[in-house]
């Protein structure tokens, strides 16, 4: 198999021993699903677990021990990572408590790597990081303190965050210049398309020898369909000019259908710029305006989020209420954010949320995870937000050991 078909390397199973010295904790991961929800009473370990696994894929990589990282502050006896290919990673206490780890890679082909992880660092005889590039392995922390911004560049995975040098400042505001910046890319690459198979037109209609007339009429439709969506989501122009009847194509001669079916495969290719993109706005807007009392959010090319009260004000972003903003700023993060097959940590995702909102929360990012295709660990201890889906949650244990 070729190694860019090969499936995406995942996490199946982690498991924690002596947390704190009192919990151990068994997490089958849902790879069908792609949530898992950890569900259990304040201090067993949920935060503490997802913490654990971003340390793992990102600062142990970049500091291969250094003092910021989780696992010297707390107590453990055991942190095990089972992958989907077989291949694990293993983080055993030594005689010397948390002071230095027994650290095990075993790869999918049976290979052993170890090593004694140290606050000063560790020899490791292979390229760890490496190996954590060549998997493509991400990992995407959202936590409580998410209405705040500090973000450093390598978290701009799709959009530009633009926050303030070296310090905290709003993150809805952010992402509103932020999803300025995705459009005006949108944009750019529509009218690169639209430059080229404009220019080309007249060539290709000469040299066509037959064309495509399938279903022209259906397809017209579509058209017509798909540019009035975008109109109304802000990403394309009003335009008062008519669409074109299809019922007009029964009368055109076969070189008038020649180009009208032309036309038609051009457009196609012109608009699927904004398939994707398009896709994503209009599940945002659906799940915030569907949420909003007595005001609306809107897209605008040049404003980024747009919030307009029922009486026609527009409303100040940052003076929208906690919740609103939590809501907005975690289902932005959550689609224009993330690459697909990132592993995405989220934290308390009820903070600020009534509970009506909070029974929302599973459907509405069941959805974006069927469309963005990554898989999510939350840390909760609502029940509202398990709902309907304990199929979904993992217990932690609340026993000591």
């Amino acid at each position: 198999m070729n190694p860019q078909e090969q499936e995406p390397l995942r996490i199946r199973q982690i498991r924690i021993e002596g947390l704190f010295g009192l919990y151990n904790h068994c997490i089958n991961l849902n790879l069908k699903e792609r949530v898992t929800i950890l569900h259990g009473p304040n201090g067993v370990g949920k935060t503490i677990t997802l913490k654990m696994i971003e340390n793992l894929f990102e600062k142990l990589v970049e500091a291969l021990g250094g003092t910021n990282n989780i696992f010297w502050k707390i107590p453990f006896n055991l942190f095990f990572v089972e992958f989907t290919d077989g291949s694990s990673i293993k983080l055993l206490a030594t005689e010397k408590g948390n002071q230095e780890f027994d650290f095990k890679l075993i790869t999918n082909d049976g290979s052993q790597h170890n090593t004694i992880l140290t606050k000063q660092g560790s020899d490791f005889t292979f390229d760890y990081d490496l190996w954590f590039t060549e998997n493509n392995l991400k990992t995407h922390f959202i936590g409580v303190d998410r209405l705040n911004s500090a973000h450093s560049k390598k978290h701009k995975p799709i959009g530009l965050i633009a926050t303030k040098q070296n310090g905290i400042s709003s993150t809805i505001t952010n992402y509103s210049k932020d999803l300025v910046e995705i459009i005006e890319s949108t944009l750019a690459s529509y009218a690169r398309e639209s430059q080229v198979l404009d220019q080309s037109f007249p060539q290709r209609l000469m040299l066509a020898s037959s064309t495509d007339g399938t279903n022209i009429k259906s397809r017209l439709s579509s058209l017509d369909r798909q540019r009035l969506e975008l109109q109304e989501i802000g990403l394309l122009d009003q335009v008062d000019t008519p669409f074109f009847d299809s019922a007009n194509l029964d009368e055109l001669i076969s070189k008038e259908k020649k180009v009208m079916i032309l036309y038609v495969e051009d457009t196609e290719r012109k608009l699927a710029v904004f398939e994707g993109f398009a896709r994503r706005i209009k599940l945002l807007l659906n799940n915030i305006n569907t949420k909003f009392k007595n005001k609306h959010l809107r897209i605008d090319r040049e404003k980024g989020f747009i919030v307009i009260s029922d009486s026609g004000q527009i409303l100040d972003l940052d003076l929208l209420s906690s919740g609103e903003q939590h809501e907005i700023v975690l289902f932005y993060d959550l689609l224009f954010r993330i690459k697909p097959n990132t592993l995405v940590l989220i934290d308390e995702p009820e903070l600020s949320l009534h509970v009506s909102w909070q029974d929302h929360f599973l459907p509405d990012l069941l959805k974006i995870v069927e469309i963005a295709h990554f898989d999510v660990l939350i840390a909760t201890h609502s029940p509202y937000i398990v709902g309907d889906y304990i199929d979904l949650m993992v217990a932690l244990e609340t026993g000591t050991i």
